[in-house]
């Protein structure tokens, strides 16, 4: 999960095996031609290509809001690991130190 300090309600999730990301949810993020929304890339390995869909069951947080619920992220992560079917206990999920590295 990658999530940028000053916009928080943007962030990334991405699952890589190899090296290779085989799944991606954007989060608040533009795509073109679906615009600023919550999207997900799923990688096609017969052609590279990582088409986008929108996702309207995927728990987010409004778009440009500048405090989030350490529990919205949270929601997303396991949302996410399920979405990718791995298996995910409630021990790999720590708190990001907001500002912090």
């Amino acid at each position: 999960m990658r999530v940028v300090p000053k916009r928080p309600s943007q962030y990334h999730l991405i699952y890589r095996v190899r090296g290779i990301p085989l799944r991606r949810v954007d989060v608040n993020h533009p795509h073109r031609p679906l615009g600023i929304c919550t999207h997900e890339h799923v990688y096609d390995p017969r052609t590279g290509d990582e088409p986008a869909a929108k996702l309207l069951d995927f728990p987010a947080p409004p778009a440009n809001q500048h405090t989030i619920d350490l529990a919205l992220w949270r929601e997303s992560f396991f949302a996410f690991a399920e979405r990718c079917n791995v298996e995910a206990d409630p021990g790999c999920w720590i708190d990001p130190v907001i500002g912090g590295h």
